[in-house]
């Protein structure tokens, strides 16, 4: 079976792997890119406020010792009949499964299901998974591949 080394000299396969691997990196962070793209650009409504929205994300901080939010950009989207409050920022996580518990963050989609919309939420499992609540505010994490889906 031939190899990269056995048709390209070393130093010469190692910067093609390189090359290879940044482009697919690359390639990945564009294909999220256009999906936070189209869903921002479906935005309709303006309820609940950016104000209000920031205020759910200090409630769910100060309420939740395993999780902390924060919120780069948001939208409230038309979908299925109801309007959806999406968040889009870093969520910090604690896995206390470790000898040594440790606090990782990454950018995600979380949608803010307010005061009487939970069970819509839990009606679209293919869309959404039931996340973490505080006071009369449920995170749902977004299933980000379907949402974008059925936003079209």
């Amino acid at each position: 079976m031939l190899t990269l080394n056995a048709l390209i000299p070393g130093a010469a396969a190692s910067c093609i792997a390189i090359f290879v691997m940044r482009w697919l990196i690359q390639r990945n962070e564009n294909a999220y890119a256009q999906k936070c793209q189209l869903i921002f650009s479906k935005h309709r409504f303006d309820s609940p406020s950016r104000a209000d929205i920031e205020q759910a994300v200090r409630t769910l901080n100060e309420q939740n010792a395993n999780y902390m939010f924060a919120m780069k950009d948001t939208c409230n989207v038309p979908l299925r009949g109801k309007a959806v409050t999406l968040v889009h920022g870093n969520v910090g996580s604690m896995n206390a499964n470790q000898a040594v518990p440790a606090f990782s963050t990454s950018m995600s989609f979380y949608a803010l299901a307010w005061e009487g919309q939970r069970e819509w939420f839990e009606s679209n499992p293919d869309l959404f998974q039931a996340g973490v609540s505080a006071d009369n505010i449920v995170v749902f994490w977004v299933r980000l591949d379907a949402l974008v889906k059925a936003l079209g």
